[in-house]
């Protein structure tokens, strides 16, 4: 299949540079083994993904989505859709209001 005027759809797509930040933002010491320990994936893949030796196939991507849900997918995209920055405030609102559910017990 060929490509209309050298042009790729920026819609959508994930930067791996930005899903770097977003693992080391969540986990800013022993990122690699940290993350692997919240996937199941060995401790030198997830050190190949940061040092940008390696780009997470499906699998693990799916593992990180579900681990991190949608503010992951959100923190990652270029021009992330509009639901699913609704998506991750939905996420964020629960996490929030299970945090005071927490504080009033």
């Amino acid at each position: 299949m060929r490509k209309s005027a050298g042009k790729t759809a920026k819609f959508g797509e994930i930067d791996h540079q930005k899903w770097c930040s977003f693992l080391r933002g969540l986990h800013p010491q022993r990122t690699a083994a940290c993350v692997a320990a919240d996937l199941g994936a060995p401790v030198r893949t997830v050190e190949n993904w940061l040092a940008g030796n390696a780009r997470p196939n499906l699998f693990w991507f799916a593992r990180a989505l579900s681990a991190y849900g949608p503010e992951m997918l959100e923190a990652s995209m270029i021009d992330p859709p509009g639901w699913l920055v609704e998506a991750r405030r939905r996420a964020q609102r629960a996490q929030l209001e299970r945090q005071l559910a927490e504080l009033d017990d």
